[in-house]
């Protein structure tokens, strides 16, 4: 997912550099539930883009389902493909914007917030496109995207989040982000920095974030010919309120 602008100055990957701090920092809460429960309606075989250490792709091969996983950063997929020994997954490395592999699927799924990673109307129209191709007639693609009306994008920097936590070898680490919005072009640049508590070692990565609003996410679908069969505001499936934290779109190819 190397960026195709020069509205950022570096390559949107840095987060992704230690699969092992993400998979820390990153668990599966509600959010597996929902997914498992659609991947079970549309049916295999499953497309996961953007899946990272195999997060959902793992759980959704536990239920019987074939699963194709695709993503850029090549340790992130080592480490999925490190805790999948036996099941029916393949990973492969690969642009999500030009995907081509001879294969329809009954199901894909974009998580993490991935969709907000590509940073234009064309970047996130061509992984709309790209997976509208892979899914067979009447499949269907669930993907989130943050609420911009539900948080304050500031264009001035300021601390976002504050918080700590352990990692798997015992060592604390307080944690950071410093956030700046570009009105613009609708991206939050986010500067993150992770302190070892014991060493006051500081490892820093930078991710860019594009919010678009409900109408204008629902015309890049209608662009690609995905139709909207629901929307929701928190993995538990409720309501779209002006303050949910994030729209949860049910797509389907016609």
């Amino acid at each position: 997912m190397e960026p195709t602008s020069t509205m950022i100055d570096h390559s949107n990957l840095e987060e992704y550099a230690d699969p092992l701090a993400y998979d820390v920092e990153n668990t599966l809460d509600e959010e597996g539930d929902y997914f498992l429960a659609r991947a079970a309606h549309y049916g295999g075989p499953v497309l996961d883009v953007a899946c990272g250490t195999g997060r959902l792709t793992i759980p959704l091969a536990r239920l019987g389902l074939r699963c194709v996983g695709v993503d850029v950063v090549e340790a992130m997929l080592a480490e999925a493909r490190r805790k999948s020994e036996g099941l029916p997954i393949t990973y492969l490395r690969a642009d999500a914007r030009t995907l081509a592999l001879d294969e329809q699927f009954g199901f894909a799924l974009m998580t993490g917030h991935a969709f907000q990673a590509f940073l234009s109307d064309d970047d996130q129209r061509a992984v709309l496109a790209a997976i509208h191709r892979h899914l067979r007639p009447g499949g269907g693609l669930v993907f989130e995207n943050r609420n911009p009306a539900a948080r304050v994008l500031s264009p001035d920097g300021h601390v976002d989040w504050e918080r700590s936590y352990q990692t798997a070898d015992g060592a604390w680490v307080d944690a950071h982000a410093i956030t700046r919005f570009d009105p613009t072009t609708s991206i939050l640049h986010v500067d993150q920095h992770r302190v070892v508590r014991a060493t006051g070692e500081v490892h820093r990565s930078r991710i860019a974030l594009r919010y678009c609003d409900d109408a204008h996410t629902r015309r890049l679908l209608a662009d690609v010919g995905l139709r909207v069969v629901a929307v929701h505001g928190d993995w538990f499936g409720g309501p779209v309120t002006p303050t949910c934290g994030d729209f949860i779109y049910v797509c389907e190819r016609a």
